[in-house]
């Protein structure tokens, strides 16, 4: 009985395995094999049964039948053993199978065909030759960036100017290029208050004679950067601090101060903006380049796992006491690490992709309905209740919405995964929005575990995680998000329990 347990129990494993089993005789020929090892040869099962291996996959008979008499002449196994067949690789592990009186009778194999994962290797490591040379060339953009705004500031002249507003007279302790055309002096017509304030940019210049006109003899120092347009056309910027000197009643009599064309900085400036997004996204291509190198460990974790389950359970069909329930978690317990395998290259796809920000105008509420949306059979599995609140005449945000919602979505599962540890009392996640000075400010707080202050203080580092199974790359790529989108994110432990989580976007 015990042993029709034990042969019931081998069936389940063959019919359930997502690898491929069977067991050859002495002489190399099948006796028993699963519907997945046939899949893989493309032959039926009944067409192995008493058929030698060099019958059934000829190509790779040569490889494998060298290691299996091997097995058969040794008595030992052999595990991880990589064979190749056309544009297929298989890591196979031989078991002998021994009779009562310990003679090997024939062998147990386990067949994997681990060509995609070959072939995503190999694609990983052409993908981080490739990020390495884009991090170094963004790099070099960056410092050449910085070089011209270095330049420019070295550059940058200082005149010395004083205004008489009795007489309207200017007076220059040199000439400004960017006031004149090239070559020209500043004629004395020009040597006027009227004529400087008339060439201001008109966005700028109500917001100059502000700063001039609202001296006091208690403020009677300014600092000002704005736009000048020039009689030979175009726009320079102009860097410029004065201060004001005032008779006894209180009335500006002299203005003196110090003039620069900050222009070259200014365009160094807004080159270093536009390499902001690049920037960030450097900064994610250093994380995937580090990230591929730890893809091997990754993956042989659950590979090695698996492998020991199945020899585990081999060595348990041979015993005559073999224990049912003992196969049935050995088989459920290698699937598991089969799903692990796939979820680490699904997460290593998804964060290898990357898009410009494609901003709209958008209510926050309709941000978290969305996030809510595809969270929530999550949050039924779990029976975690979530609430939302939202202030009064809050403005539109602009924001990337698919970017942004992957951000709220990163914090919700991270709730989630904390609140799995909350027992006897009620799973929460409340979301408040506001409005601050600087725009519009999410809140997500749950009542889950927490976090202690060392986790708090590196949380938002790449490959930092307080999770067993996380890689410790969400909340990296969500402040990343964040602060491309002009925002910030920021974490902290309220008083009760749970964890706290901000986040500020600008309004539209």
């Amino acid at each position: 009985m015990q042993q029709e347990d034990g042969l019931e129990g081998l069936e389940q494993i063959y019919a359930s395995a997502h690898v491929g089993l069977a067991v050859l005789d002495a002489d190399l020929r099948f006796s028993r094999v699963n519907q997945w090892l046939a899949q893989m040869h493309g032959i039926p099962i009944a067409a192995h049964i008493g058929h030698g291996l060099r019958e059934i996959c000829p190509d790779r008979a040569e490889q494998s039948e060298a290691l299996l008499y091997r097995v058969i002449r040794t008595g030992e196994p052999a595990l991880e053993c990589e064979v190749r067949c056309g544009k297929h690789i298989f890591v196979e592990h031989y078991v002998p199978l021994r009779d009562r009186a310990g003679a090997v009778v024939g062998i147990n194999i386990a067949v994997e065909d681990v060509s995609r994962l070959k072939q995503i290797e190999a694609e990983l490591r052409d993908m981080r030759s490739r990020l390495e040379a884009e991090v170094e060339e963004r790099n070099i953009a960056l410092r050449q960036s910085e070089l011209r705004l270095k330049q420019a500031a070295e550059v940058g002249r200082m005149k010395a100017f004083e205004w008489d507003p009795a007489t309207d007279e200017v007076k220059h302790s040199g000439k400004i290029e960017a006031m004149s055309r090239p070559g020209m002096t500043v004629a004395s017509e020009h040597e006027t208050g009227q004529w400087f304030f008339a060439h201001i940019h008109p966005e700028d210049r109500e917001r100059f004679l502000d700063n001039i006109y609202n001296l006091t003899p208690a403020q009677d120092a300014y600092h000002i950067e704005y736009r000048f347009l020039p009689p030979g056309g175009g726009v320079r910027w102009l860097e410029e601090s004065g201060r004001g000197f005032f008779d006894g009643r209180g009335k500006l009599i002299r203005l003196v101060g110090m003039t620069a064309d900050i222009s070259a900085r200014k365009e160094a400036e807004q080159e270093v903006r536009k390499h902001s997004e690049a920037a960030i996204h450097t900064g994610r291509l250093n994380a995937m380049g580090e990230l591929t190198s730890t893809l091997a460990h990754e993956l042989n974790q659950p590979l090695m796992a698996i492998d020991h389950f199945i020899y585990a359970a081999q060595r348990l069909t041979e015993k005559q006491d073999c224990d049912r329930n003992e196969l049935k978690h050995l088989l459920a317990v290698s699937r598991e690490q089969v799903k692990r395998s796939s979820k680490v290259i699904q997460h290593l796809r998804e964060f290898a992709r990357h898009g410009k920000l494609r901003k709209e105008s958008l209510a926050v509420s309709a941000l978290v309905d969305g996030a809510l949306g595809l969270v929530n059979p999550l949050l039924m599995d779990e029976q975690v209740a979530v609430h939302a609140g939202y202030a009064e005449d809050l403005p539109l945000i602009c924001v990337d919405p698919l970017h942004v919602e992957q951000v709220l979505i990163n914090l919700l599962r991270n709730s989630i995964d904390a609140l799995r540890q909350v027992n006897g009392e009620r799973r929460r996640i409340d979301i408040l929005a506001s409005l601050v000075d600087e725009g519009v400010k999410l809140t997500v707080q749950d009542n889950g575990a927490g976090m202690d202050q060392a986790m708090l203080e590196k949380i938002f580092q790449a490959f930092e995680t307080s999770k067993t199974d996380g890689m410790g790359i969400g909340l990296a790529i969500s402040r990343s998000i964040v602060e491309a989108h002009g925002g910030r994110i920021w974490a902290e432990t309220p008083p009760t329990r749970g964890a706290l989580f901000h986040i500020v976007l600008p309004g539209s």
